[in-house]
């Protein structure tokens, strides 16, 4: 069996994307993979965008998600534990062609996530971490899930130091942050205040400033409530 070509390959990711940013197609999208995979060798890459379709398949009718609620194992529905079983063993597929892909342990931290076995999922989200992976804030969300709310906003406030460019990143820890009381709130607007001109100088002038004046007013209306 011959390998995807390049052109193929960019072919199939770029229809993995379109499905996962318009939260539709899943499963016609993984049957073009199928396809392929009749023919053709996939990579880790591959691997990883199929198992990703169906853990996106597993909480919506006709393979579109709705929610992120949790259901344990025994209580999905057939097609649903079809599935999570299926994203599960191509994720380790993933793994198996190469243990460091980091995409495939993302795959399974979100895989355990989904079954609610949440310090599974950490252990995965941090190997991912150490390997390479920017985004803190799988390991964040999971430490929310655990209820320690000290180590959830450690790992979103390390999201924006480390990728002062990120929107994603500084929206997660001020979302984090909110929860808790103003000295939090006041040391985030400092953060912005040094930083956050820097990782954002790159976006156009508007909306740069429209970006700013809404984090801004988000602070402010948070640091005018009470203590908690």
């Amino acid at each position: 069996m011959s390998k995807l070509s390049k052109k193929e390959k960019d072919y199939l990711i770029n229809l993995h994307t379109k499905a996962i940013r318009n939260h539709d197609r899943y499963v016609e999208t993984a049957r073009v993979f199928e396809e392929y995979a009749k023919t053709r060798e996939l990579d880790a890459d591959a691997l990883y965008c199929l198992g990703n379709l169906y853990e996106h398949m597993v909480y919506g009718p006709q393979g579109k998600r709705i929610s992120r609620k949790i259901v344990p194992l025994k209580r999905l529905s057939d097609k649903s534990l079809r599935n999570i079983t299926m994203a599960k063993k191509l994720f380790l597929a993933a793994l198996k062609k190469d243990p460091k892909h980091i995409d495939g342990l993302r795959g399974m931290g979100k895989y355990y996530r989904d079954i609610g076995e949440y310090k599974k999922s950490l252990s995965y989200f941090k190997k991912a971490y150490k390997l390479g992976n920017k985004d803190t804030s799988d390991i964040a969300g999971m430490y929310g899930r655990l209820r320690d709310k000290k180590e959830e906003l450690r790992w979103y406030r390390k999201g924006v130091e480390e990728n002062p460019d990120s929107l994603l990143a500084a929206f997660n820890y001020l979302v984090s942050a909110n929860k808790l009381h103003r000295k939090e709130m006041k040391k985030y607007a400092e953060f912005l205040e040094k930083n956050f001109q820097r990782g954002f100088g790159h976006l156009q002038p508007e909306r740069f400033s429209k970006l700013i004046n809404m984090i801004n007013d988000e602070i402010n209306w948070t640091l005018r409530k009470p203590e908690v």
